[in-house]
C-alpha cells in the first residue's frame, strides 16, 4: 500500500463564478470567497477543514512559504502539509494514518463546507497515491488525472431554479435568502448572491490593508478602495467610460511543468505571488502623486462620507499568482496596465533550478486586454471582451515570450462573437487596416512598439503653431480621411502639412509619417482612439516622453 497521496484542489469555471454579476460588490465579494478557499490563516476555510480532518500538531500548513525546499511530511507524526498555493490551486500531501485516507476525509469535509459557504463554486480534485515524495510521475500524474476530471459532469451546487420561485435580480437563481444588496437596502437574493456579498466588506478590508499601506500613504487612510462602478473617478452626468483590464502571464504553465518536485513548484507559486504583490504595490504608488489632482483635474474625486475617505479611481478584483483582473476610470485603463506590466516583467525567476537551464523559461512576461466600455455596460459582458483581448495579445507574445497588449473601444453595443469577425467587418476598408494593434512593451526597434503611440500621442498635443498641438477639428478630420483610405488620407495631410502640422515619425514604420499608412495598414487610428485615454502628465510621470 502506497505511503502518501498527492491532492490537488482546483475549481472550474472561476472566472464566470466571479465575474458573473453585473454589480461590482458581487465582484469582490466572489473574489473573496476564492481567497477564502485556499487560505491557510487560521480562519481561512482550507485551514478550518484541515485542522477538523488531521489530529492537531500534526499538520504544516504554511512553512513552505518559508523553507520551500524543505519537505516536512517525512518527519515521524507529521500527517499533512501543503504542497504549495498558487495559480488557482492548491497541492496539499498526506500521509496515510492507521490505514485511514485522509486525503479523502478532507476532500469530503472541503466540498462540503463549499456547498454551505460557497454555493455556485465548482470544486475539482485529484488524487494519486505515490510511495515517494520525490516521484515526478506521481506528481505529472496527479494534474493529469485533474485535467481528465474537469471534463467529467460537472457537480450541481446551487439549488435548481422552479417556476414557481422568484428570480433573483444578480444571479437569475431561484431567491432563497433576505439579504442586504448595498447602499443599506435588504432584498431577496439566491444563496449564491448572498455568499458574495457577505463577503464584500471583508474584501475590501483584506486588499485595503495589503496595498493602502503607509507607504503608499503618508497620511494614512486617506484613500480606500471601493465598491461602486460608478464611483471610480468619472464625471457625473457626462458619457463616462471604464476600463476592465485583464493581464496574464505568458508560458506560466510551462515553467510550472518544468518544476518536477513539489518544492520547486511551491518555490515557483511563492515567486510569482511575491511579484506579482510587488507590482501591483508599485503600480498604486506611481498613481499616488497624482490622486490629489486626479490627474490633471480630468476625474471626479468621490468622497466617502461615512469612512471620510477618498475611493480610488482603480478597484482590483482578481490577484492570483500570475492572473490579475482590474477596473478603473477609462482614462487610467493604459497608464496602469502598463505600469503593473513594466513591474511584472521585471521579476527574477532566475535562482529557481529548473528555470535556470532555460534563459527562455526563466524570463517573465506578460500580455493585457484593455476593454473600454460605458460604465452601465454589462460588466459581465466587458469582462469576457477584455479576456478575448488578452488572448489575442498572447497569440504574439506566448511564443516569444515578449509583452503584448491589446484593446477595444466600445462607444455604443459590442457584437459578440468572433473579435477578428467583428474587426474585419467594421475596422478593414477594402485591403485597409484600420488597426495596428496589438503593441508591443519594451522593444524601441518594433514598428508595434508601445511607446512610439505614446510618443505619437505627445507629438499631436504638442506639435504646432505655438506647441499648441493640433486643433480637435483637425483630428477629427484626420480620423475620418483614415477611415475613407488611403488617397483621402494623403490628400489631407498635404493640406496639414501646409498649416505645419505633420505626423510622428515611428521607427520601423518606413514613411507611414508622410503617407498616415505602412502597406495596407496605419497607426494612427490606433493613436487616435487612444489619446483621450492617456493623460499626458501620466506619460510624463513614467518618463514615457
Amino acid at each position: 500500500m502506497a505511503e502518501f497521496d498527492l491532492c490537488l484542489l482546483d475549481c472550474s469555471a472561476i472566472q464566470d463564478y466571479v465575474f458573473g454579476s453585473n454589480k461590482l460588490k458581487s465582484n469582490v465579494g466572489a473574489s473573496q470567497i476564492v481567497e477564502e478557499i485556499y487560505s491557510e490563516e487560521p480562519k481561512g476555510w482550507l485551514a478550518q477543514v484541515i485542522a477538523e480532518v488531521v489530529p492537531a500538531g500534526k499538520f504544516v500548513l504554511k512553512k513552505w512559504r518559508e523553507t520551500p525546499e524543505k519537505i516536512h511530511l517525512g518527519k515521524p507524526g507529521t500527517l499533512m502539509e501543503t504542497g504549495y498555493v498558487g495559480g488557482g490551486n492548491a497541492l496539499l500531501l498526506f500521509r496515510r494514518h492507521d490505514g485511514e485516507n485522509l486525503a479523502k476525509k478532507f476532500v469530503q469535509a472541503w466540498t462540503r463546507k463549499l456547498l454551505l459557504e460557497a454555493p455556485g463554486v465548482q470544486p475539482v480534485v485529484a488524487i494519486q497515491e505515490t510511495d515517494s515524495l520525490d516521484n515526478p510521475a506521481a506528481l505529472e500524474a496527479v494534474f493529469k488525472l485533474l485535467e481528465e476530471n474537469k471534463n467529467l459532469q460537472k457537480a450541481e451546487t446551487v439549488i435548481p431554479r422552479h417556476g414557481i420561485t422568484a428570480e433573483c435580480k444578480v444571479t437569475g437563481l431561484s431567491v432563497e435568502d433576505y439579504h442586504s444588496s448595498g447602499k443599506n437596502q435588504k432584498e431577496y437574493l439566491s444563496s449564491v448572491a448572498a455568499a458574495k456579498f457577505e463577503q464584500a466588506d471583508a474584501a475590501n478590508d483584506a486588499i485595503n490593508e495589503k496595498y493602502l499601506t503607509k507607504e503608499f500613504d503618508t497620511k494614512y487612510k486617506q484613500y480606500t478602495f471601493g465598491n461602486d462602478l460608478e464611483a471610480l473617478g468619472q464625471k457625473k452626468g457626462e458619457d463616462n467610460h471604464i476600463a476592465i483590464v485583464h493581464i496574464d502571464g505568458n508560458s506560466i504553465g510551462e515553467k510550472f511543468k518544468a518544476c518536477e518536485t513539489p518544492a520547486d513548484k511551491r518555490m515557483l507559486a511563492d515567486r510569482i505571488d511575491d511579484i506579482t504583490t510587488k507590482a501591483v504595490q508599485a503600480t498604486l504608488q506611481k498613481l499616488r502623486p497624482y490622486l490629489p489632482d486626479l490627474v490633471d483635474g480630468s476625474l471626479q474625486p468621490y468622497w466617502n462620507p461615512k469612512t471620510q475617505q477618498y475611493i480610488l479611481p482603480v478597484r482590483p478584483i482578481v490577484l492570483s499568482g500570475d492572473d490579475i483582473t482590474f477596473i478603473s476610470d477609462a482614462r487610467l485603463g493604459f497608464f496602469l496596465a502598463e505600469t503593473f506590466m513594466k513591474a511584472f516583467t521585471a521579476g527574477n525567476l532566475r535562482d529557481i533550478a529548473p528555470l535556470q537551464k532555460n534563459e527562455n523559461l526563466a524570463k517573465l512576461s506578460c500580455c493585457a486586454g484593455i476593454a473600454i466600455t460605458r460604465t452601465k455596460y454589462p460588466f459581465y459582458r466587458g469582462y469576457q471582451l477584455a479576456e478575448k483581448l488578452c488572448r489575442r495579445a498572447k497569440k504574439e507574445g506566448r511564443e516569444s515570450n515578449t509583452s503584448w497588449l491589446d484593446f477595444h473601444f466600445s462607444h455604443s453595443g459590442l457584437s459578440f462573437g468572433d473579435l477578428e469577425t467583428l474587426r474585419q467587418r467594421r475596422y478593414q476598408v477594402g485591403e485597409n487596416k484600420l488597426l495596428w494593434r496589438p503593441w508591443k512593451l519594451g522593444d524601441p526597434n518594433n514598428m508595434q512598439d508601445f511607446q512610439a503611440a505614446k510618443n505619437a500621442i505627445h507629438h499631436f498635443r504638442t506639435q504646432g503653431r505655438e506647441g499648441k498641438g493640433w486643433p480637435n477639428s483637425k483630428l477629427h478630420e484626420l480620423f475620418h480621411a483614415l477611415v475613407q483610405g488611403q488617397e483621402q488620407t494623403k490628400g489631407f495631410l498635404a493640406q496639414a502639412k501646409a498649416r505645419g502640422l505633420t505626423l510622428h515619425h515611428i521607427p520601423e514604420a518606413g514613411n507611414a509619417h508622410e503617407t498616415g499608412w505602412y502597406s495596407n495598414r496605419t497607426p494612427y487610428y490606433d493613436i487616435l482612439e487612444m489619446m483621450d485615454f492617456y493623460p499626458e502628465s501620466l506619460m510624463k510621470e513614467a518618463n514615457n516622453v
